[in-house]
């Protein structure tokens, strides 16, 4: 799936791809059409021999063959609807896999430009929608349109003279259809729209139901939704209402032109033009032929639907790969040297930046980087894990180029621990294995015991093999602070990375992870992100980062002494602190 390549075109390379169920799908649709072809010759041989005779065997024995008929051509119906259902499901979680695995590969700002609810509904509504559509198109649409053809191709064998009159009588339909599908298409996609947006107002209430609550903002937070819900569903009842209406308006106007074909027929027959048995066949073929041209038309609509569907989960399935390099490097190999040459990066829908950044980070050193909240240290972070490239500029991991290097390769020897770790569903013990699911018990716990881990999960009734709610609800911030410490250190990695992994947890939680990450820092190269200058203590060097760039480098001793960006805020910080002991 790509922004590309059109619905059609995916339709027929994702049909390409699973032939042999395509193929045996069609084998169905074949043999039901060849089938029910035979009915409009069989009615005219009952019309024309079978009645006339009197023979009431042979009437008998003619109702058994073309019961026959008809159930042999249903048993084949159902299987090709099935076989065709079957595919329509196969090919959408195939896009569902392919969706989900490229939200996960593409470079982390490649995915800013969607909001968190419009990606959620893409993955979620959009792909409930294309499922639907593409059933409709695959198990209804398709086999439809063949079976008109076919049908069509017999009223023309039978009647060539009255076919072309029910081509002039039908022929408004042409434009009936033109026009439901030109609305369908951009009422489907403005309706998709606003469901997304809708998924996002419900996510940004459950991210912050307990600030909405707490600044009394519940009342105008659900007028807003209102609204917004009643938006949504006006536009989702337009849909329905003008894809609800499409078929009766074709259901009227093919009434209307059997009519008329009646009524020119029997003209017909009373003049001489055509027979009594080959009016029969034809009409018999025309009333085959409305079933499946009225499902067509019911499921053009579909069609209509997908193509807009289509378009957005395309704009997610065209992301690039995050930019990685061929060589790969063995962890052991690495020493952790981290040298940033005239870097330049910048977010330009916010106007920040990092500003030529030169610096190098010894092995097995300890660098904080401190700051004003928005100067950029969280940003290093990222870049330095490979999750931002810079716009010019390189940083070098032991002398080589980062953008050179495999970058998964890179990210076994780096552990990270973010301000808020994320934890699975899952047992804390396959948390703890998340970066290393080869690891064995003794590894395991023994960065267990470094991070101090060991000493609650003993506690625990289930140990290792506890159970944890979505995001580790049941465990405190500095729990899960120190189980994201430990699942960095079972990895052994050669570079550790943390990013404010203090600033939520209280004296006696960041006591127990200051101690952690004393532990784990030992022969490692670490650089650390933190507001808390306890946090930082033992850091063997300081960058002070303002407004993008480096603005003091030191050690903690020496910076306080210049009384400079970071004599301030260490000053601010110890006012902080005090404050909220008295």
């Amino acid at each position: 799936m790509s922004h590309e390549t059109s619905p059609a075109r995916w339709i027929g390379i994702a049909l390409w791809a699973r032939r042999r169920d395509f193929l045996l799908a069609v084998s169905c649709l074949v043999g039901s059409a060849l089938l029910y072809l035979f009915i409009p010759g069989w009615a005219s041989a009952l019309v024309n021999n079978v009645l006339p005779s009197g023979d009431m065997g042979g009437l008998m024995r003619h109702m058994i063959t073309g019961l026959a008929i008809f159930a042999a051509a249903t048993l084949m119906t159902f299987g090709r609807i099935y076989l065709m259902t079957r595919l329509s499901f196969s090919l959408t979680s195939d896009v569902r896999l392919e969706l989900y695995g490229r939200t996960l590969e593409t470079e982390t700002r490649r995915l800013a430009p969607f909001a968190n609810g419009d990606l959620l509904s893409r993955l979620s509504n959009d792909l409930t929608l294309f499922q639907e559509s593409l059933r409709g198109i695959i198990a209804s649409f398709l086999p439809s349109v063949a079976l008109a053809l076919g049908f069509a191709g017999a009223m023309i064998w039978y009647s060539p003279a009255l076919f072309l009159l029910v081509i002039v009588i039908i022929s408004p339909l042409v434009l009936v259809t033109s026009y439901f599908g030109r609305v369908i298409h951009a009422d489907a996609r403005s309706a998709q729209a606003h469901v997304a947006l809708l998924i996002g107002r419900f996510q940004e209430a459950l991210n912050g139901a307990r600030e909405i609550r707490a600044f009394g903002q519940a009342l105008p937070m659900t007028r807003r939704f209102k609204a917004q819900n009643e938006a949504a569903l006006s536009a989702l009842l337009r849909v329905e209402r003008i894809a609800g209406f499409h078929p009766i308006a074709v259901a009227l106007a093919s009434g209307l032109g059997i009519g008329l074909t009646v009524l020119a027929s029997a003209w017909m027959i009373a003049n001489g033009y055509v027979s009594l048995d080959v009016l029969i066949a034809f009409l018999v073929s025309a009333g085959l032929l409305y079933s499946p041209l009225q499902e067509a038309s019911h499921s053009f609509g579909r069609l209509l639907q997908f193509s807009a569907v289509y378009e957005r989960l395309a704009e997610i399935a065209r992301l690039p790969d995050e930019p990685s390099g061929s060589k790969s490097l063995a962890p052991h190999e690495i020493t952790g040297r981290i040298s940033f040459r005239n870097l330049h990066f910048s977010h330009p829908s916010s106007g920040f930046a990092l500003l030529d950044l030169n610096f190098t980070i010894e092995p097995r050193t300890c660098v904080a980087i401190v700051g004003p909240s928005g100067a950029g240290k969280s940003t290093l972070l990222d870049l330095v894990l490979g999750f931002l490239n810079p716009d010019h500029g390189e940083i070098h991991i032991d002398g080589q180029p980062l953008s050179s290097l495999d970058i998964a390769s890179w990210r076994q020897a780096v552990g990270f621990v973010c301000q808020e770790p994320m934890l699975f569903e899952g047992s804390i013990r396959e948390n703890l294995l998340l970066g290393a699911p080869d690891a064995n018990e003794d590894a395991m716990l023994a960065a267990a015991k470094a991070a101090h881990v060991h000493e609650f999960v003993a506690q625990l009734p289930g140990g290792y093999d506890t159970r944890l709610e979505t995001r580790g609800a049941n465990l405190s911030v500095g729990q899960r602070q120190r189980i994201a410490i430990a699942r960095a250190l079972i990895r052994d990695p050669r570079v550790l990375l943390f990013d404010e992994p203090t600033s939520a947890l209280d004296a006696e939680s960041e006591l127990l992870v200051r101690d952690a990450i004393r532990s784990a820092a030992v022969g490692r190269t670490v650089i650390m992100v933190a507001h808390r200058m306890t946090t930082i203590k033992d850091a063997d060097r300081i960058l002070v980062l303002s407004a993008g760039q480096i603005v003091e480098d030191g050690s903690l001793d020496a910076l306080i002494a210049q009384d400079g960006h970071y004599a301030r805020l260490h000053r601010s910080d110890e006012t902080n602190r005090a404050a909220a002991r008295s």
